[in-house]
């Protein structure tokens, strides 16, 4: 399944944001910065028990981080994960 998608990315000392558009519906990503990992939770804006979950991935160099994502869906009552890559495309 594609799940590719654009999102900015924000830091403020230690603590990121992001948000992004995927398949009609908006997603918010938190995490804070821990030695060369960006951990956090993302979730669905207009539902944030409906499809939720974690992230921690890797400050591989200044253009790319890369992990894995964790989530839950209460329509499917399935924890899901995979890897995530994260590609500065601009900047």
């Amino acid at each position: 399944m594609d799940r590719h998608s654009h999102a900015v990315l924000r830091q403020l000392g230690r603590y990121c944001y992001a948000e992004m558009i995927y398949q009609g519906k908006y997603y918010y990503f938190f995490g804070r910065v821990h030695g060369e990992y960006l951990v956090g939770e993302w979730f669905d804006l207009k539902d944030k028990s409906g499809y939720f979950g974690t992230f921690q991935v890797r400050v591989v160099n200044s253009a790319r981080m890369e992990g894995k994502w964790m989530g839950h869906s209460q329509s499917t009552r399935e924890i899901r994960a995979d890897r995530s890559e994260w590609i500065r495309v601009s900047g």
